[in-house]
């Protein structure tokens, strides 16, 4: 199942239709945002499944942190970077690399709207799609794959937690077969575990021998093999899966990537066998800097303390805000799977900061005063005008917001006369009359020099932090990127004002699909009377911009566009 719904409502469901648990470690999510960076390459691999086991019949929920309850109730693991409708993302067998499912299509095209799916257009977007009965697999080709859904109405939630086909034949007969055909795992691991499943077991104990029958790894060298042939005994009547170990050698010589190839042999009479084959690849652990995701990079221990430091590893992200350092870098990076800071005191490969561009950078992991940051040593730049993230909204200050592109609702100044527009930036308190929030204001943005805001407003910036002592679990701050990243809570303006309709929007009245005439690159909002933000998008390009209001409450709402050097707004009356 697909899901791409109103808000935070996004979720992608794993189906297991065969009569094995399926081991999910050798399994990973792959995607591009707005269209691939590189021909034939991924953007972004999100190895997000931890090493769960798939039962039979049974699926993996994977959806947004905020989902409405229905989902959250079955969610398996949390996911914050998923499609907004036209981004593609894959099922990956790591081991093979081969893709088992899609939706959408990999190519260099960002795409407006989303893709058809049997027959409706953009069925990508604002749907739930649901794999019909009669489909029992996977399918690479989108161009054959889009035909194999039902096309759900938008917030639909009644499949969401479990699936149901056609099944094929039930096979009755007792096998054993690896439960993956294969792993990768770096050269420092250690010891590997691999496990051999059973089905339909005998009323006798059934054994099989694991026998070491090629690969490129060398024992003693690469692993241990001396412990080969391995013979298993599986219980009877039991169907509980056996395990053994493999010993990986981490040697210190500069090598590729190398494989052991393991097979199941001489099982139990009348004992079939099925996925009979395995292939362990060993990665250097001393080969090319590693390409890493950001979660990953910038973990922490519980005292706040980057466990990574000094890591070289390259990340690969959008960037987010202005550069607050102009005699060298400083800005934040973003990826499918969170934040980070990207800094150095020297301009680094003559690259200009611009926010929505799609960099590729190296460097080593650093921290100051609490923030996780990579010391940058190079930055390639891939694409520009990359499509921003939503926002998310929180109510307070932690390290999940750190590095993070966040929105506080409606707050006002503690006190106006911390706004002193002075030194390298300053301070200020702000509260929504329930929690007190520390917003920082660098001297490199246009919000700098400006006076302080009057009022409510709403506030989105990057989360940062400055905690000068470990453990690091303070200090947290918000960071305005832009003027425009403050706007004024309540009606933001008067309603004589927004009917001067500088902003053309159509049909107004309007029931279900909202077009508005975008002028120029911006930022969008639509406020209702209480001045409260009911959507936002971050990035809008010039042209025709189509929204499906249709879940929006009937009365007056007010739209803005905020651009680098302007402001258009207009009144809209939901029917």
């Amino acid at each position: 199942e697909y899901m791409e719904g109103t808000s935070n409502n996004k979720a992608l469901e794993i189906y297991n239709p065969s009569q094995l648990p399926i081991s999910l470690a050798d399994y990973q999510l792959v995607n591009c945002s707005n269209g691939c960076d590189v021909e034939g390459e991924w953007d972004y691999t999100n190895d997000i499944f931890g090493g769960a086991t798939l039962g039979a019949g049974d699926v993996f929920v994977i959806a947004h942190p905020d989902a409405a309850p229905a989902i959250a109730a079955v969610r398996d693991v949390e996911f914050q970077f998923l499609s907004n409708g036209d981004d593609v993302f894959a099922l990956q067998q790591i081991s093979t690399g081969d893709i088992i499912d899609i939706i959408g299509e990999a190519s260099l095209v960002d795409i407006e709207g989303g893709w058809t799916v049997n027959g409706v257009e953009n069925g990508t977007q604002n749907h739930t799609l649901v794999r019909m009965e009669t489909f029992n697999e996977g399918n690479s080709d989108w161009a054959t794959a889009q035909n194999e859904w039902n096309v759900l109405e938008v917030d639909d939630f009644s499949n969401i937690g479990s699936h149901t086909i056609i099944p094929c034949s039930v096979n009755t007969d007792p096998s054993l077969s690896f439960s993956v055909a294969g792993m990768t795992v770096n050269e420092d691991a250690g010891t590997v575990t691999v496990e051999v499943s059973v089905l339909n077991p005998l009323d006798i104990d059934m054994t099989v021998e694991v026998m070491l029958t090629g690969g490129t790894a060398v024992s003693p060298d690469d692993f241990d093999g001396t412990g080969f042939p391995v013979t298993l005994t599986f219980p009877a009547g039991m169907d509980m899966a056996q395990s053994f170990d493999v010993i990986i050698a981490d040697d210190m010589m500069d090598e590729g990537a190398e494989t052991i190839t393991l097979e199941l042999m001489n099982p139990t009479d009348g004992v079939s066998l099925v996925t009979s084959e395995f292939t362990l690849t060993i990665n250097p652990s001393d080969a090319l800097t590693s390409v890493l995701e950001i979660v990953e990079a910038a973990a922490i221990d519980a005292e706040g303390v980057a466990i990574n430091l000094d890591l070289e590893c390259e990340l690969r992200g959008v960037v987010y805000g202005v550069n607050m350092r102009p005699s060298g870098v400083q800005f934040t990076l973003i990826d499918p799977t969170d934040g980070i800071g990207v800094f150095n005191f020297e301009p680094v490969s003559d690259y200009v900061v611009n926010e929505g561009d799609s960099v590729h950078v190296v460097g080593t992991i650093d921290q100051f005063n609490g923030l996780t940051q990579i010391a940058v040593s190079s930055i390639a730049l891939i694409s520009s005008d990359n499509t921003l993230i939503a926002p998310t909204v929180i109510t307070e200050l932690s390290e999940f917001a750190e590095s993070n592109l966040i929105t506080v609702n409606c707050v006002s100044l503690v006190d106006a006369s911390q706004w002193i527009n002075d030194g390298s930036g300053f301070n200020v308190d702000v509260t929504d009359g329930n929690n007190t929030f520390l917003m920082r204001v660098d001297a490199d943005t246009d919000v700098f020099g400006t006076d302080a805001p009057e009022g409510e407003f709403t506030l989105t910036g990057i989360g940062g932090q400055f905690d000068n002592s470990s453990p690091y679990d303070e200090g947290y701050q918000i960071l305005p990127r832009y003027i425009s990243d403050l706007v004024s809570c309540g009606i933001p303006f008067s309603v004589i004002e927004y009917q001067k309709e500088v902003l053309s929007v159509y049909p107004n009245p309007v029931s279900n699909e909202l077009t508005i005439a975008v002028p120029a690159k911006g930022t969008l909002r639509i406020f209702n009377t209480l001045g409260q933000t009911v959507r936002m998008i971050t990035q809008v390009s010039p042209g025709n911009e189509t929204l499906n209001v249709s879940t929006l409450i009937a009365g007056t709402y007010f739209i803005e566009i905020a651009t680098e050097t302007s402001v258009y707004r207009a009144q809209l009356v939901k029917k």
